[in-house]
């Protein structure tokens, strides 16, 4: 495996969707996550992937460090009630990052490339 990919909210309406897109493709290793336990633990059973109890608001720096993805894919909105927790702990980590946000204000809310290497794309 190359590359171990973190889908936050992996277990609801969107994230079911990428999460059984991802699960075929052999060179990625998915973790199917959210703060739901058994949500993501029956998906992950049913795709055969890993499966992790991630709370975005509770210490992600340390979840980020104990399951090692290289790519996180954040699908638990609604957007326009959260800040830029994740992104930032992604930047800190080193952990590649992409999210659903479909507001554009949380999108253009987001620090300039040249000072967190977080970019929105419209």
């Amino acid at each position: 495996m190359n590359q171990r990919v973190l889908l936050i909210g992996g277990y609801g309406n969107f994230g079911t969707l990428i999460a059984g897109r991802l699960a075929r493709e052999q060179t990625l290793g998915l973790i199917v996550a959210g703060r739901s336990e058994a949500n993501a633990r029956a998906l992950a059973r049913q795709l055969n992937v890993e499966w992790a109890q991630v709370d975005i608001f509770s210490d992600l720096d340390s979840q980020l460090t104990s399951l090692r993805p290289s790519i996180l894919i954040h699908t638990s909105g609604p957007f326009q009630e959260q800040r830029y927790e994740v992104a930032e702990a992604c930047i800190r980590n080193g952990v590649h990052y992409l999210d659903l946000a479909d507001g554009r204000a949380f999108v253009a809310g987001g620090r300039r490339p040249s000072q967190s290497h977080l970019v929105a794309v419209d």
